[in-house]
């Protein structure tokens, strides 16, 4: 009966929740970013290595003249990567050069790099154990439509990993209702449990909404830890132990 219960709450809930908008703004801001400064990333390794041991804080780095000259490199290569227009109307003018580089430093990727470190750094360890247990899920999921019948099982594994104690209190919310009254439903008779399963659920609606919201933010778990894996590559969490070399040619003006 959970199993019903629990793919009755995902059917109810996902007309009512939309999926939390930073996992949107992951796909469709962090990660398109990071594709397009990856050919600069190399130069962000060498500012990092320019930087003295001693100079790396919990939350950045103290710049020397060595790493100072290394970040003006990087940021005049994210300009020609993100401003491409710019860099090329400036022309020689090393002036007007300096200008959009200051410009795509301050207004693009310093505040794209202080973003990101701060979605990623929230409960790192835990975000990467549930995107084991998501995973693991997702591939116990049968093909097709995840609203399927077939998924009911899916559903109450799900919950019952994510949101074990709001999901609990659905369960009994909806035991204590036909405990009062008869079912007058037939086990095999799978419309019918169902229907009766989506009431309880409308009767339970905030256990339900709390279990599927909970669900919502756990599914966007491996994305957080992808994401903070690459960060981690690329030396843009200012761990200079985690850095990894990065093989990719460097742009140059005009190429």
């Amino acid at each position: 009966m959970a199993e019903w219960l629990a793919l009755a709450c995902a059917r109810h809930c996902s007309q009512l929740l939309r999926r939390p908008q930073w996992m949107q703004r992951c796909q469709d801001v962090h990660f398109p970013m990071l594709q397009r400064l990856k050919p600069c990333l190399p130069l962000y390794n060498v500012v990092l290595n320019a930087v003295d041991e001693k100079d790396f804080k919990t939350h950045g780095f103290v710049v020397n003249e060595k790493a100072e000259a290394a970040l003006g490199e990087f940021f005049l290569c994210c300009a020609l990567t993100l401003r491409p227009k710019e860099i090329e109307a400036a022309g020689d003018d090393n002036e007007q050069l300096l200008r959009v580089s200051r410009r795509v430093a301050e207004e693009d990727v310093e505040p794209w790099i202080a973003d990101v470190q701060r979605f990623v750094s929230e409960d790192a360890r835990g975000a990467s154990r549930l995107a084991t247990v998501i995973e693991e899920l997702e591939r116990r999921k049968a093909h097709g439509n995840p609203l399927d019948t077939a998924n009911r099982h899916y559903w109450h594994e799900s919950f019952s990993a994510v949101a074990p104690e709001s999901f609990q209190i659905l369960v009994e919310c909806s035991q204590q209702r036909h405990d009062t009254q008869s079912s007058g439903v037939d086990g095999s008779d799978e419309a019918r449990l169902l229907e009766r399963c989506t009431e309880d659920v409308r009767r339970c609606e905030e256990a339900a909404m709390q279990t599927y919201g909970a669900w919502l933010e756990a599914s966007g778990a491996p994305l957080k830890r992808d994401l903070r894996d690459a960060l981690r590559q690329y030396g843009l969490l200012v761990t200079k132990e985690e850095m990894v070399p990065d093989d990719d040619d460097v742009p140059t003006k005009g190429s």
